[in-house]
């Protein structure tokens, strides 16, 4: 479910010790039991960074018992979206947010990180980067992946303002290796870089 996916890509996202995760839903969302919305993306975020299995029975029970406080809004504003779900999690070493909708009522987007929108597929290897928004940032990225044979499926940008910061999703037919995520990390004007894996469930 999109909920899931979202839990699992902020776990990925993120760094530190988790604390709080708050979630919001809007518009649709915002009109109908979110119950089982919450313990899908808690599953999706525990799953992460657990061994044991977290399930939908003992989700809640597992985030509680690790201190992480869970807290839902609703909202009828959904950024013009039918339904929107926000989720930012935090940790002891900042905060990371996004926010996810299904376009035509069934396919799941991403349409939001950290405030920067963009619409990507969650699903499969994502190579998630913020930089500084200035010219060839994306082209040297996309150098590095073709010497390593690493295909781009799909891409999508996000930025603030011209000049400013900027969030991208290269969607991947194979992962990174660490060495070539190094070498991306170390280029100028890159801020930040992960690899985040999502199954297509």
């Amino acid at each position: 479910t999109l909920a899931e996916r979202l839990g699992s890509f902020l776990a990925q996202l993120a760094e530190g010790r988790m604390a709080e995760a708050r979630l919001a839903y809007g518009g649709g969302l915002a009109e109908q039991p979110t119950d089982a919305l919450t313990v899908a993306f808690l599953r999706g975020l525990l799953n992460v960074i657990l061994e044991e299995r977290v399930t939908d029975v003992n989700a809640p029970l597992v985030a509680r018992a690790r201190g992480l406080r869970v807290v839902e809004t609703s909202t009828p504003d959904s950024g013009g979206f039918a339904s929107l779900l926000g989720a930012t999690l935090a940790t002891d070493r900042g905060e990371w947010s996004v926010a996810g909708a299904l376009f035509n009522h069934r396919e799941p987007r991403i349409v939001r990180i950290d405030g920067y929108p963009l619409e990507a597929v969650p699903q499969g290897w994502m190579l998630v980067f913020a930089n500084l928004d200035v010219p060839g940032v994306v082209g040297r990225i996309g150098t590095v992946c073709g010497r390593h044979n690493i295909n781009i499926a799909g891409m999508q940008l996000g930025r603030e303002r011209r000049g400013g910061r900027a969030v991208s999703i290269l969607n991947l037919d194979d992962p990174v290796p660490e060495a070539v995520l190094d070498e991306i990390r170390a280029m100028p004007d890159i801020v930040l870089a992960k690899l985040v894996k999502l199954s297509a469930g």
